[in-house]
């Protein structure tokens, strides 16, 4: 039962991002770059804070850990925004230009 409460929210969040991922790699590297990239995000969005939120915590407040949690969600969204469009075109055709 509480399986079925939690995924639905846990789901939401990355169904957007299972479409997106695939198509900035070239076809050849698709599947190894999705993942890698999907996992080491979590890596680094789920286990870092913890370990910097308590000592930003101890030094300057608990206002740190909400910055900080802002930042990412800024460093995220240029992120997203700085990748290339890739709709109506052929993936092998984007990921040719952007290697030149």
């Amino acid at each position: 039962m509480i399986a079925v409460e939690v995924h639905p929210r846990h789901v939401s969040g990355r169904l957007p991002i299972a479409s997106f991922l695939p198509e900035i790699f070239a076809t050849r590297y698709r599947y190894t770059g999705a993942g890698l990239s999907f996992n080491l995000a979590g890596i680094v969005g789920g286990a870092i804070p913890p370990l910097v939120a308590g000592v930003l915590v101890a030094t300057l407040g608990s206002w740190a850990v909400g910055a900080m949690m802002a930042a990412f969600v800024v460093v995220s969204i240029l992120s997203t925004v700085l990748l290339p469009e890739t709709k109506g075109t052929e993936l092998d055709a984007v990921m040719s230009d952007s290697a030149r």
